[in-house]
Formats: structure tokens, C-alpha cells, sequence
């Protein structure tokens, strides 16, 4: 092992970094960070970072990732990561190889995001040795909320008494300051007013007054949360999502996202990654526009190894909604591949809404709206924006997917029929594909807890007892169970296809406007898929240029009718010509 200041690529790459972030003490701040990260190299070389960090650094077609919260699942005073093992292993397993538990930290607000101490766990959902009996089996990601803290978090418990090095971790700012231009994801207040041993000061909150955000220009800051990183990695974590990532940096005078200091941070986390734990993968968090959100891929090396594909779930909400493939596919068409090793992460549905944002320059005005209207019709929320001239934007959709799929009078054939079919889509992507627990157990919108908490987002994140979840899953009669059956089906067939490899090249066919239809070839053997999927209640009936094999049916078909929301996943010979 040769020892970090002696490899000279790494050392002059993180003096470059560091002097763009702190360009009057840098040289100090380097030899800081290197005495905080020696001890690490000799810990992560002596076996930390858990058993799928080792085994498996490359993300293939046999990878899909579950999106939970580490208590969705509930059984009777459990430690609720045991109950999430239980799940995984009793009707998952190598089905969906990854798990990204969203914040597992001891918090005081937003679910879990306004972490009160990065390294507790928290106690509901279990201890350490919990995450690492998981991260056994299955491949990690660990939340790092790293923009802002809890405002009863030691750190800043220690800045209310004027203490260092607390005194330097968050941001003072002046109110009479004009602060127009900073991007606001909330309608909350951006300065939050605190007493200190020192006096009132105004801290900055951009989420909520319980959620402070940190100092990044101070060094020591950066030094901390790298700690953090290195010790989730240590702790089992394969990948580790930067929450609201492109908020880190300030600056009075400029939209406060995605500045050079902020790209200098995720960059410097992917160099450690590399030099200390390689085969550990960070994904930042940005929901933002599409061009925006892709800048993090940087060289495809260099930055993220993975960028969530917010764009996705609108777009794919609007095929449906129109029965057309106009937007998506035209999307898809002007789709660049991702540099060098980076890949998409493609979600439908997670813990917060589905994004608005992302359809910024891709939906016209009428199709937002409409959009919003049928959110609204099927029983829920728009959420907005705060914007500099003080209007208000849409910022996302609060609704179950399955919910914004369908209307309430819709069958349960067709509520299945337009998720499944909305889920092949996504599984037929170039990327990784992750699927949040709600969506693969079928569930609908928890509508009395978003009306009871008062808090539009928690209409997606329900907690459930487990022994209903067996009790669902074991009747083959329910909604939930043949959704969750089927689904099932599709990541089985999925991960013996070498074609769906996350960097597979991908291309559009124009066939009909009612179909999605998209050609995957496998990388390594030009071997070719066709990927069908009806997003209309028509029966839609097409000619093949030879016989191909069905993968879903088994068996070779010359031609290929789709009922309503019908899908299929066709296999061509060799000799047989593209669309």
C-alpha cells in the first residue's frame, strides 16, 4: 500500500481542488485534510467498506436498486431494518440486488432530514451492526445530508453557545442584504433569526428553520463531513446519495446552486472514493433542470458516478396522461450518452413528489398544467417554488404514481396495466433502475397522513405492518400482490439480458405515437431488444421484420398485438434489420 502523500497524482489533484475552495490557506488546509484521511486508508484497507463493496464495484443489468425509508416496514417493536432484511430476503432477493435507505439518523424533523447526528442511527430503526448485516447482502446507499444539520445537533447547540470550532460552522448572514437571486426550493424564509451567547444572529435555513445549513467555506467543515463519508463506506455503504448537493456553497450576489465550489466538493469526495474506497459510488441529489442536473457527471470520471434522471417520472406521467409518446421520445432522442464510466439513475416515484422542475423547457405550459390538473383530480397536492421577482412556480406533484396514473374510477386492471407498463419503461432504460417501495408493493396515496401531518409529501410515505404486507402479498387475488408479482417477473427477465447493461446504447424507434418503443444492444455482442410498450387503452398490432423471440411469453413471434398498456420485450436475430 503505498502511502497517501507518497502517490503524487492524488496529492497534486486534491491541492488543485482545495486551493479553488480556500485559495488563502490552502497549503495549510491540504496537510489538514491529509492527516485527517491518512488514518482512514490504513482502516478502509483493513477490510472496512462491507462485503458487496468488494465483491461487486461494477453496476451491470443484474442490478436494481429498492428506495425505502429504513421504517416503512413495521413489526411490532422490531428494529425495522431487521423487518426490511425479512422483506428483502422472503420475497425480493437477488431480484433487486441494492437498497438506498433514506436518512437512518437520529433527526427532529422532515422525515428524517434534519439529521441531529450523522454517525447515531436511529434507535427505531436499529444500530450499526444492522446496516452492516444488510450491507452484507445487499448493496447500500446511505443518505448523507450534508447541505444543513438539525438546529439540536451538537454542532449547532455548540454555535448557539459561541463555542468553537462550532462558532465557524454555519452561515451568518445580514437580513438587509438583498439575497433576490438565491434559488429558493421552498416558499419558507431563507435567514432564520437565533439567540447566541454572542447576540441574535441570522443563520441561513434554506429548507426550514429547523435545518441550518453549514459553512462549507470553513475548512474544518469540509474535513468533518468527509469523515462522515469515509465512515458510511466503512460501515457497509456500496453508494452514498449527496442530498441537495448543488445548495453547499454560497455566494451573496449569485444563485447560491451548482458553483464552482460546489463541483469542487463532489469532485473532491469522488477522488478520495477512488484513491480510498474504490468501488464506492456517490450520486448527487439535484433536483433541478435537465442540463443543470447532467453538469455533475463532469467528465464521467471525474464527478458523479451516478445523476438521478428527474426528468423521467413527469415525462413518463405525460405519456400516459396523453396517450402519446411525443414528449418522452422526443426527449430520449436528443438524449446524449453519459461520459466515460457514469451512468443514470432512473426513478418514478420516491419519498418526495414527483419533480416539476425537470419539465422546464421539455413540457409546454399547457401540458405542466395539465399535468398539475390530473394531480389534483386524483386526490393530490401541487407543491411550489418561491422565485426571485416573488412569484411561485410548481415544484412537484404530491401523489402516489399509481395514483397519478389512473383515475379514481379506474379498474384494477387498469391501475395495474399503467404502472406496470409505466415500470417496464423505466426497466428498459439505459441506466440504473430503482423502484420505490410503495410502488413495488402497489400502494396507493396515504392521504389521511398527509392531511393529518398537514405536510403535503407524506402522502407517499406510509408506514406499513409488515404483517399486513405478508398477509397482501400471500393473497393472489389483491391488487398489490399481482402488481408486486408481476413486476417481479420483469426484473427477473431483466437481468439475464446483457442488452439492458446500464451503458447499453439505447435508440428510439418511431413506429407509432401511442408506443413507446426503443432498441437496446447489448455492448458487448450487438445483440439487439426491442422494448414495447402500449400507452393507450388501444389495441395497437405490429408487423416484425423477422421472427424474434418474445422474452415475456417465451416464445418466437412474426408480428406483436399490445392490448391496453401492454408491454413486451422482443429479442431479434442477428440477421434481422433495426426499424
Amino acid at each position: 500500500m503505498i502511502p497517501l502523500r507518497q502517490q503524487l497524482e492524488f496529492v497534486g489533484s486534491l491541492h488543485a481542488l482545495l486551493q479553488l475552495l480556500y485559495p488563502h490557506q490552502h497549503p495549510q488546509v491540504l496537510e489538514q485534510m491529509l492527516e485527517r484521511l491518512e488514518p482512514w486508508q490504513s482502516r478502509l484497507a483493513a477490510g472496512g467498506g462491507g462485503g458487496r463493496l468488494r465483491q461487486q464495484a461494477e453496476v451491470t443489468e443484474r442490478d436494481a436498486m429498492l428506495i425505502t425509508y429504513g421504517d416503512t416496514l413495521i413489526d411490532d417493536g422490531e428494529p425495522t431494518l431487521r423487518t426490511l432484511m425479512a422483506f428483502l430476503d422472503t420475497y425480493v432477493g437477488e431480484l433487486i440486488p441494492n437498497v438506498h435507505i433514506l436518512p437512518c439518523f437520529s433527526y427532529s424533523s422532515d422525515d428524517g432530514f434534519s439529521v441531529i447526528d450523522y454517525q447515531q442511527i436511529n434507535p427505531v430503526l436499529g444500530q450499526w451492526r444492522d446496516v452492516r448485516h444488510l450491507a452484507s447482502e445487499y448493496g447500500v446507499m446511505l443518505d448523507a445530508v450534508v447541505n444543513h444539520i438539525s438546529r439540536w445537533s451538537r454542532w449547532f447547540q455548540g454555535y448557539l453557545r459561541s463555542e468553537e470550532p462550532w462558532s465557524r460552522y454555519f452561515i451568518e448572514a445580514d437580513p438587509s442584504l438583498d439575497y433576490s437571486m438565491v434559488t429558493r426550493p421552498r416558499t419558507l424564509p431563507l435567514l432564520t433569526a437565533v439567540q447566541t451567547a454572542a447576540g441574535e444572529k441570522h443563520v441561513w435555513t434554506t429548507f426550514s428553520a429547523d435545518q441550518v445549513d453549514l459553512n462549507f467555506a470553513e475548512p474544518r467543515v469540509l474535513m468533518e463531513v468527509m469523515d462522515v463519508l469515509l465512515g458510511y463506506v466503512e460501515n457497509g455503504a456500496r453508494f452514498i446519495r449527496l442530498d441537495a448537493v448543488g445548495f453547499v456553497w454560497k455566494a451573496l450576489g449569485t444563485s447560491c446552486m451548482h458553483l464552482p465550489q460546489t463541483h469542487a466538493i463532489v469532485k473532491m469526495i469522488r477522488l478520495v472514493f477512488n484513491t480510498l474506497a474504490p468501488g464506492a459510488m456517490i450520486i448527487p441529489e439535484t433536483n433541478v433542470p435537465h442540463l443543470e442536473n447532467i453538469s455533475y457527471f463532469g467528465s464521467g470520471r471525474d464527478e458523479a458516478d451516478l445523476v438521478y434522471q428527474f426528468t423521467l417520472p413527469p415525462l413518463v406521467l405525460h405519456s400516459f396522461v396523453t396517450a402519446s409518446n411525443e414528449a418522452l421520445h422526443g426527449w430520449l432522442q436528443r438524449l446524449e450518452d453519459c461520459p466515460g464510466d457514469s451512468m443514470f439513475f432512473n426513478f418514478l416515484a420516491s419519498h418526495d413528489g414527483i419533480g416539476m422542475r425537470a419539465t422546464e423547457g421539455i413540457l409546454s405550459d399547457e401540458d405542466r398544467r395539465r399535468l398539475m390538473q390530473q394531480c389534483l383530480d386524483n386526490g393530490g397536492r401541487v407543491g411550489y417554488k418561491s422565485n426571485s421577482d416573488g412569484s411561485q412556480s410548481p415544484y412537484e406533484l404530491n401523489i402516489s404514481y399509481i395514483d397519478a396514473l389512473s383515475p379514481p374510477t379506474a379498474s384494477m386492471d387498469e391501475r395495474i396495466g399503467r404502472m406496470l407498463a409505466a415500470h417496464f419503461i423505466l426497466l428498459s432504460l439505459q441506466g440504473l433502475p430503482a423502484i420505490y417501495i410503495h410502488s413495488l408493493l402497489g400502494s396507493g396515496s396515504d392521504f389521511h397522513g398527509m392531511q393529518a401531518s398537514g405536510v403535503s409529501r407524506r402522502v407517499n410515505r406510509g408506514k406499513i405492518s409488515w404483517r399486513d404486507v405478508q398477509r397482501v402479498l400471500e393473497d393472489s387475488s389483491s391488487e398489490n400482490s399481482q402488481q408486486f408479482r408481476r413486476l417481479l417477473d420483469l426484473l427477473a427477465v431483466r437481468r439475464r439480458e446483457p442488452a439492458f447493461h446500464p451503458r447499453s446504447p439505447q435508440r428510439v424507434l418511431n413506429v407509432d405515437s401511442r408506443l413507446f418503443a426503443l432498441q437496446r444492444t447489448c455492448h458487448l455482442s450487438g445483440q439487439r431488444l426491442w422494448c414495447l410498450a402500449n400507452l393507450s387503452a388501444d389495441t395497437l398490432m405490429l408487423p416484425l421484420p423477422a421472427e424474434a423471440q418474445d422474452l415475456l411469453q417465451g416464445k418466437a413471434v412474426t408480428e406483436v398485438s399490445l392490448g391496453a398498456f401492454a408491454y413486451t420485450w422482443l429479442k431479434l436475430p442477428a440477421e434481422a434489420q433495426s426499424a
